[in-house]
């Protein structure tokens, strides 16, 4: 007790550097701790001890404030084991190399093995300690209120690194609901990394396939999963989605012509998404006075690329179509990629990109007995700028309400995107055959079709499913697989 800035401190400190167990900067910092004022008592501040991990046998020290110095305990003898990377002459990612305190001891600083540097922040660990926070609960909801119940000022009394590195353990300044201290998977908090996940997450966007007319010939080979193995088996079920997150359609090759089955089929993606057009529909040719005839897909007409629902707040995620019967000689499916109309735009005409980026623009729906409306900007883009939703539908646009200086900024824009958009070099052509079973992100990828005869019999049938749906199949299956 009482060590800190003590000789009998710098003379233990300076022991372990000669061990190579304390680096220098640790050392350095640990003979100047910093005083603060809670309440009516002077404290010496909430720190976190820096520990080098070694690859070999060490009696570990674990550093603990107590008021006005410093006690040491020993966290026993450890055997820090080689990760099978480092093993085999690599070094793993998840190790904890290094740990330092940062912001006034309310955040640490990480450095793992292969060079990179985490940051994180107690009240941010606290907070995603789910052990402590979710794992209580059976529902997986938070049972700790972050808001009222961990205070701000939240700091570590003392960190261990475990098992090689591959943990960390923090024994918190404030106990919380009986907590005292967290346990954190290296791997998980790598994976969690402030920087990592912005990174992870452009990576994940520059993995999308933007394609043009070229994708024509893949659709019956790279992007098709066969009905029997997608039914079947769940890797094949992954792989299909898969393919429709990296270029925002796919095949189910070979589904038997039967509308249950095509439903059984579209149910194992997710959901069937009930709307005023019916939960699993028939696409066929009706006669205008019929009840049913509320959108131009029930007559025979060619029909320009579009995506659909551009009238809901939340616009359908997956569009699937199975063909029972189809026109020999037309009724051809058109597909053009969003993405790659946002790539072209922006780099043919940047401003009209930029407009449709940030300008919402109305879309509506109206029968006897419905009338939605909604606004969409044609080009999405989440919080770190990335694109990650197109909507268009120009038969579905509805009374424009601009400021007049952007009314002619508009009509300029949206000449442009039609221009890309009807460009033969991004059109797709694709003759549904029967038992052709093909998913289309709607929030990626527009759908039209030439026209065709109505004595020719045509069915589709098809569904939507939200994008949420479709996403939560994937990451659940990712988890059980990967």
């Amino acid at each position: 007790a009482g060590m800190a800035g003590s000789g009998a401190a710098k003379t233990w400190i300076a022991a372990l550097r000669g061990q190579g167990v304390l680096p220098l900067h640790s050392a350095q910092w640990l003979c100047r701790p910093s005083v603060h004022r809670r309440g009516t008592a002077l404290e010496v501040s909430q720190s976190l001890r820096s520990l080098a991990i070694h690859q070999n046998t060490r009696q570990v020290p674990v550093l603990q404030q107590k008021k006005m110095g410093w006690t040491m305990q020993n966290s026993g003898t450890r055997r820090f084991a080689h990760s099978s990377a480092a093993s085999e002459g690599g070094k793993s990612s998840c190790t904890i190399a290094n740990v330092t305190p940062a912001d006034g001891h309310k955040a640490m600083r990480v450095e793992w093995s292969d060079g990179h540097v985490s940051h994180f922040h107690m009240i941010w660990l606290r907070d995603h300690d789910y052990a402590a926070t979710v794992e209580k609960s059976h529902t997986n909801q938070r049972v700790t209120d972050t808001a009222f119940d961990v205070p701000l000022s939240i700091s570590a009394n003392s960190i261990e690194v475990l098992s090689g590195g591959s943990q960390l353990r923090i024994k918190w300044s404030h106990v919380v609901e009986d907590v005292d201290s967290s346990t954190f998977h290296a791997a998980w908090l790598r994976s969690n990394c402030y920087k990592e996940h912005a990174a992870a997450r452009a990576a994940e966007s520059k993995a999308l396939h933007a394609w043009g007319s070229e994708i024509g010939g893949k659709l019956l080979t790279e992007m098709a999963v066969p009905y029997s193995e997608m039914m079947e088996d769940d890797r094949a079920l992954l792989r299909l989605l898969h393919i429709t997150n990296k270029y925002g359609v796919a095949i189910v090759s070979g589904t038997p012509r039967d509308k249950d089955i095509s439903q059984r089929v579209c149910e194992r993606v997710g959901p069937v998404r009930h709307t005023f057009y019916g939960g699993f529909w028939e696409t066929v040719v009706l006669p205008p006075e019929d009840d049913k005839n509320i959108d131009s897909a029930y007559s025979t007409v060619a029909l320009p690329a579009h995506t659909d629902g551009s009238y809901w707040v939340d616009p359908p995620g997956i569009q699937a179509f199975h063909c029972l019967q189809s026109d020999p000689q037309g009724g051809a499916t058109l597909l053009v990629d969003g993405f790659k109309v946002a790539e072209e735009l922006k780099e043919r005409d940047p401003e009209a990109f930029e407009f449709l980026c940030e300008t919402p623009l109305p879309f509506q729906h109206r029968d006897p007995e419905n009338h939605v409306v909604a606004m969409h900007t044609v080009f999405g883009r989440c919080e770190l700028g990335h694109l990650n939703r197109f909507s268009m539908n120009a038969l579905d646009r509805d009374t424009l309400h601009l400021p007049p200086d952007q009314v002619p900024l508009f009509y300029k824009a949206w000449q442009a995107l039609v221009a890309v958009v009807q460009d033969p070099a991004l059109e797709c052509w694709h003759r549904l055959e029967p038992g052709g079973l093909i998913l289309i992100d709607n929030q990626r990828v527009m759908h039209g079709r030439s026209a065709f005869t109505a004595s020719s019999g045509r069915i589709l049938v098809g569904c939507y499913i939200s994008r949420e749906d479709w996403r939560s199949t994937k990451r659940v299956l990712e988890s059980r697989f990967h």
